[in-house]
C-alpha cells in the first residue's frame, strides 16, 4: 500500500490511552496493516478504539458463518458517499463510506459501516545507548495517510462495487482534512454529476459547488455565466450581493 498523502495531528494523549487489548489481532480486521506496522516499529499495540469495536462483532459473525457452512456469507456492498480529496501537495485521493451487509446463521441481516481511503499512522522517536541498544520509545502523534489517489480506474472500481443505483451514490470533493476523525476539512460540495465528478478540475468542481450550479446534466459550462444568474443560495452570488 503507498504511503501516500498524509497530514499530522498532535496526539500525545495516545499514550496515557494505551490501554491497548493484549493482542492487535483481538482488537478485529479492520486495523488497517501500515497502521499495525507503524504501531509495532514503536514497540506498541494498535490502541483500540470505537469504530474496531462496532466492527467486532460484525467480522466475529463472518468468522462463525465460515466455520460452519465452510465458506464466508453473501455481502452486499451499498456506497453511501465518495469523497474526491486534494491535498496540501495539490494531489488528489479518493475516499468513501459504505454499508456492507450480511446474514447470520439465523438469517438475520447484519449492517455495519466502514470507511476506505485514509488511515492513521503512529510516528515517534527512539533513543539509543552508546551501543545503539534502544533505551525508551515514545509516540509524539499521528499522521493520517490518504491510501486511494485519485484515477477513473479507481473511481470506476469503487462505484462498480455498489449493489444498487449508481445515481444513489453522494459525490463530494474537499480539501483534506486536519482531524484524524474526519475525510476533509472545511465545506464539502456535493457534485450531481458523475462525469462531471471524474474529468472536471478539482477547483473548478469547488465552485460550481460553491454557486450551487451542479445538477444532474454536465454543468461544469454554467461557470461560464455571470454571476447574476446563479440561484439565490449561490454563495458567490451572496458575496457580490454584498
Amino acid at each position: 500500500m503507498s504511503s501516500g498523502g498524509y497530514i499530522r495531528t498532535n496526539e500525545s494523549e495516545q499514550r496515557e490511552n494505551q490501554e491497548v487489548l493484549a493482542e492487535s489481532d483481538e482488537i478485529g480486521d479492520s486495523v488497517h496493516p501500515e497502521t499495525k506496522e507503524s504501531y509495532r516499529k514503536l514497540g506498541l499495540s494498535v490502541p483500540d478504539s470505537a469504530y474496531f469495536a462496532a466492527r467486532r462483532p460484525f467480522e466475529r459473525t463472518i468468522k462463525r458463518v465460515k466455520e460452519i457452512k465452510g465458506a464466508t456469507p453473501d455481502e452486499e456492498i451499498k456506497i453511501i458517499n465518495i469523497y474526491r480529496i486534494k491535498d496540501r501537495k495539490r494531489q488528489e485521493w479518493l475516499c468513501y463510506l459504505f454499508q456492507t451487509i450480511i446474514r447470520d446463521l439465523q438469517d438475520n441481516k447484519i449492517v455495519t459501516d466502514y470507511s476506505m481511503g485514509i488511515h492513521p499512522r503512529a510516528y515517534g522517536s527512539t533513543k539509543r545507548d552508546l551501543n545503539f541498544n534502544v533505551v525508551s520509545q515514545e509516540l509524539d502523534g499521528i499522521e493520517v495517510v490518504y491510501d486511494i489517489p485519485f484515477k477513473t480506474a479507481e473511481l470506476d472500481r469503487i462505484i462498480s462495487k455498489h449493489s444498487g443505483d449508481p445515481s444513489t451514490i453522494e459525490l463530494m470533493v474537499a480539501t483534506e482534512s486536519y482531524n484524524v476523525n474526519s475525510f476533509y476539512g472545511g465545506t464539502p460540495y456535493t457534485i450531481k454529476n458523475l462525469d462531471d465528478f471524474k474529468k472536471g478540475k478539482f477547483e473548478d468542481l469547488i465552485l460550481l459547488g460553491q454557486r450551487g450550479l451542479s445538477t444532474l446534466e454536465p454543468s461544469l459550462e454554467k461557470l461560464k455565466q455571470p454571476v447574476e444568474q446563479d440561484p439565490g443560495y449561490s454563495l458567490a452570488k451572496q458575496q457580490k450581493v454584498r
